[in-house]
């Protein structure tokens, strides 16, 4: 069984500012914080903004702008990304096609590794998510993979598996996946949490399963020094594959 960890993700998109917009500047008088509020508003409408970008708009440097996003995610309103920043909404809150953006190299070598642990005939079950997306798309590139059978409450990962039927069954449920996701943790042969590096250490919205019913984590990225150390004591293996383009093979880094 595969399942999928939530994580904030954005949109990379910039911010167009339109023909005639008028830009804000250091000649406007405004205070500090009347921009943070400006910079707060312009981020929820767009999604994803981008530091040059606001530095056009606004009439400051980079660094004020980075100043900026800095203080707005120590106060919780935002999450720093690379170059910019995404509002701090929950992942039910943002467009599955922005979160799919954010570590796409991570998310694809987690896909091809967890393919890796499937083998004709077995059956999986994919839940909701930018990660197993990645495993689906893995599944259809896999060709030797005959009889394999998934169970989805994902349209888009069913559509991404229809290029596979029938060597691939595909089973789209009917509503929320959740309730039924314990029971079936219980009756899976092996049990693993595919997850990038920026996952850890988050809280979710929902509980599937303890650390105590997994066999490993698969991940892949860079994780935060104190990722390795929370798990220390949970007997659980942490398993990374190098993101795409960064080097080869699979270490096992925690247990």
């Amino acid at each position: 069984m595969l399942l999928d960890k939530l994580s904030l993700f954005c949109r990379q998109w910039p911010h167009e500012v339109r023909e005639g917009e008028p830009k804000l500047g250091m000649n406007d008088q405004r205070s500090t914080s009347r921009r943070r509020q400006q910079l707060l508003a312009l981020l929820r409408s767009s999604e994803f903004v981008r530091v040059p970008e606001l530095s056009l708009r606004f009439g400051v440097s980079k660094v004020t702008i980075r100043n900026d996003l800095d203080v707005l995610a120590k106060r919780g309103q935002v999450v720093r990304v690379p170059g910019g920043a995404i509002p701090n909404a929950s992942p039910s809150e943002r467009a599955f096609e922005a979160r799919q953006a954010v570590a796409s190299d991570a998310k694809t070598a987690i896909g091809e590794a967890a393919v890796d642990l499937i083998s004709p005939g077995n059956t999986i079950i994919l839940d909701v998510g930018t990660t197993t997306m990645a495993i689906a798309r893995a599944l259809v590139s896999r060709s030797e993979l005959r009889g394999v059978v998934v169970f989805t409450n994902a349209l888009n990962i069913a559509l991404a598996l229809e290029a596979a039927i029938p060597r691939i069954e595909v089973f789209v449920t009917g509503g929320a996946l959740r309730p039924i996701q314990h029971s079936l943790v219980e009756a899976a042969q092996q049990v693993v949490i595919v997850a990038d590096g920026s996952k850890f250490l988050r809280e979710a919205m929902t509980r599937v399963c303890g650390l105590e019913e997994l066999d490993f984590i698969l991940t892949a990225g860079e994780l935060a020094p104190d990722v390795l150390p929370a798990f220390a004591d949970t007997g659980v293996d942490i398993r990374a594959v190098p993101a795409i383009g960064t080097g080869s093979g699979e270490a096992e880094l925690g247990s």
